[in-house]
């Protein structure tokens, strides 16, 4: 079957694919007597099974990834409880005094992010190696059996927080690659059952359609190219509409503009002849005799 073999996300979500597949067996089961000798063995049957699997794998996955942020959850509590411990026993450390080797050897001044498990350890790790070392050094300094006790315990909790976290994170990518090659059966599963009733009912064109319509109606997509095509073309079509109205506007503006100065210029030109013919004109003096 096509797409049987992917890992990757199928194209539509989960209860699509539930809901394309189930609606695919029914309408094959009706029409199995002349389907079934278009189909690949066995497509009917493992169609079946497929879909009965999502429905455990997707909460199968959900679970495994619940889990894996539950033990997040309890890595980062024991790594709080570690830090708290590690910086107060420093600033104990800090405030008694000690010379700056002994600041040192316990990592008072050293960076210790409170988020990271390799250095909350590591600092957990430094202080119970020195009061190890120098037990008569730590009770002067306050620390307590107790406390070394304490630090020992937060270490094993976390470090056992960090392995079953390890171990919760590797699994659930598994579970989520078996969930996607599911969902991409069901859908290759589809898609050959649609093949085959297109051509079984070729000139059957309800019952085409009914097979059609469940991958969106052959040539769905072409569809939708047409018709983005087509509102495209609408768009461009109203530009240049709205295009040519400016600029048959513009140019009735510029026509209004040259019939004005040319009214203005001619009614000028009228003016100053009138003059001239008033300057030019003789004028007659009777002279008495």
């Amino acid at each position: 079957m096509a797409n049987g073999n992917k890992d990757g996300h199928p194209k539509t979500d989960f209860n699509a694919s539930t809901q394309r597949g189930l609606k695919a067996l029914l309408l094959a089961q009706k029409h199995q007597a002349v389907l079934e000798p278009r189909l690949q063995a066995g497509t009917l049957d493992g169609l079946t099974a497929d879909l009965l699997k999502l429905g455990v794998d997707v909460p199968g996955a959900l679970v495994i990834r619940s889990s894996a942020k539950t033990a997040t959850k309890s890595q980062n509590e024991a790594l709080a409880q570690g830090y708290s411990l590690v910086t107060a026993i420093r600033t104990a450390v800090s405030r008694r005094g000690a010379t700056a080797d002994v600041r040192a050897a316990y990592g008072v001044g050293a960076k210790t992010s409170a988020k990271v498990v390799k250095q909350v350890v590591a600092a957990i790790t430094l202080i119970l190696d020195r009061a190890a070392e120098k037990p008569a050094e730590a009770a002067g300094l306050g620390i307590l059996q107790k406390d070394l006790v304490a630090l020992g315990e937060d270490r094993a909790a976390i470090s056992s927080a960090d392995g079953a976290q390890e171990e919760k994170r590797a699994g659930a990518p598994g579970a989520t690659e078996e969930r996607n090659r599911t969902a991409n059966r069901i859908l290759g599963a589809v898609d050959e059952i649609v093949a085959a009733g297109v051509v079984e009912f070729a000139k059957d064109g309800g019952v085409r359609g009914e097979f059609e319509a469940l991958v969106g109606g052959g040539g769905g997509k072409s569809k939708g190219k047409k018709g983005k095509e087509g509102k495209e073309k609408a768009k461009g079509k109203k530009e240049g509409e709205s295009k040519a109205a400016a600029e048959g506007k513009k140019a009735a503006e510029g026509k209004k503009e040259v019939v004005e100065v040319k009214g203005v210029v001619e009614g000028k030109k009228e003016e100053e002849g009138k003059k001239e013919e008033a300057a030019g004109g003789e004028v007659v003096v009777e002279v008495p005799k």
